[in-house]
């Protein structure tokens, strides 16, 4: 759906109490043109499988899909927050994680689900849709073990 910079709905919807969420990536990304929010069994799973404050994902070709990565060779951590009812916690525990060096344009709500944004549609789509396939890369390997 879409809302104004204020969180009011420009098409009659009723926007989710997490429009606040979508409103901090707006005002500390001002480049960013699209965010989605999906809450797939994987990303889910993994938000609960893991321990501590986020994910590394290392040498996957689709790292590249993400804004300014070139190469497989290398890292980047999915943040993880523990979710909570009340959006300032989750926005005050996110805020600094995604403001930090080398942070990519992802998060987890653990137990929720994945936020992911770009300068547009596509490249929000790009990034959803790349970080749920290593997140399900990952969740198979482990399988294996």
């Amino acid at each position: 759906m879409r809302v104004d910079a204020e969180g009011v709905s420009l098409d009659g919807k009723k926007p989710s109490a997490e429009t606040a969420l979508h409103l901090t990536l707006y005002r500390l990304f001002p480049a960013c043109g699209a965010i989605l929010h999906s809450h797939s069994a994987t990303a889910v799973g993994l938000s609960r499988a893991t321990p501590g404050d986020g994910y590394t994902l290392t040498g996957h070709e689709m790292l590249k899909a993400l804004p300014g990565i070139v190469t497989h060779e290398t890292s980047a951590v999915l943040p993880i927050v523990d979710n909570s009812q009340d959006m300032a916690v989750l926005d005050a525990a996110i805020t600094p994680r995604l403001l930090a060096p080398g942070a990519i344009p992802a998060y987890l709500i653990r137990s929720h689900g994945l936020y992911g944004w770009g300068q547009d549609m596509a490249e929000a789509e790009r990034v959803i849709e790349a970080v749920e396939w290593m997140i399900a890369a990952e969740l198979a390997e482990r399988s294996f073990r």
